[in-house]
């Protein structure tokens, strides 16, 4: 879907495999528990939860109420 192309993006390696999926998605690894590029927000895994959360907050603080109802 092309939704990180051009992205900066983490994940969690459990597999090995995570780099290998952000090339196929033409996204930038970048090594932090939680990347925000735009209104993307990937975490590395069960224990980025609280700032992946707080990632989220932020971004919707960005649009008023009424664009979501």
């Amino acid at each position: 879907a092309g939704l990180l192309k051009g992205k900066q993006a983490t994940g969690c390696d459990c597999d090995n495999g995570l780099d290998a999926a952000l090339s196929n998605a033409q996204a930038i690894r970048v090594e932090k528990p939680v990347v925000t590029d735009g209104n993307i927000i990937t975490a590395d895994g069960l224990l980025a939860a609280m700032g992946f959360g707080k990632a989220i907050v932020q971004v919707l603080k960005k649009y008023p109420c009424k664009d979501f109802f």
